[in-house]
């Protein structure tokens, strides 16, 4: 088995025993002991080693088969298979996703004091808000909602973008 590990750092790129250990929560001394022969491999380590690194256990165990388990679809790309979200959209959310949780509530603060404002008058007019599927309602639709929620009233055949214009050409 420890010829294993050591196919395995070098499947991994290369990592060194430290970067390898310190995924486990191991030392390199206690990594280098493994490798080696020293010691044996714990069933706790195993275990992590499979789950850290989505190795197959028969694999790490035998030395038979792949190495590393099938790559499952990503949370984030269910979530845009199933929204339909573009290239863009669907890297936006992973990136924020991958922030650390310091950086998003940052994020988080600054688009409330944006978007406070707005929800507070949906909710004041809408206090049961209806959440719809993607796709399920027009863009125009929504427009409406939203204009309606913040008491704008467009004209007969008016849009959002020259509800607006209407607007400031009688105030």
């Amino acid at each position: 088995m420890n010829e294993r590990i050591k196919e395995l750092r070098a499947a991994l790129g290369g990592i060194s025993q430290r970067e390898f250990g310190e995924a486990l929560g191991i030392g390199k001394s206690a990594v280098c002991r493994i490798e080696s022969g020293a010691v044996a491999l714990t069933e706790a380590n195993a275990i992590r080693i499979c789950e850290k690194f989505n190795v197959r256990r028969e694999w790490l165990l035998t030395g038979e088969g792949e190495i590393f388990q099938p790559e499952k679809p990503s949370l984030v790309s269910e979530v845009a298979a199933q929204y339909h979200l573009s290239n863009l959209e669907t890297a936006l959310l992973a990136n924020y996703l991958a922030l650390p949780e310091e950086d998003r509530r940052a994020i988080m603060k600054i688009a409330s004091k944006v978007i406070d404002p707005a929800l507070a008058a949906c909710a004041a007019a809408a206090p049961d808000p209806v959440v719809t599927p993607p796709g399920s309602s027009s863009v125009q639709d929504a427009e409406a909602a939203y204009e309606k929620a913040l008491g704008f009233a467009p004209s007969a055949g008016g849009t959002a973008s020259n509800t607006i214009d209407d607007t400031a050409s009688t105030g």
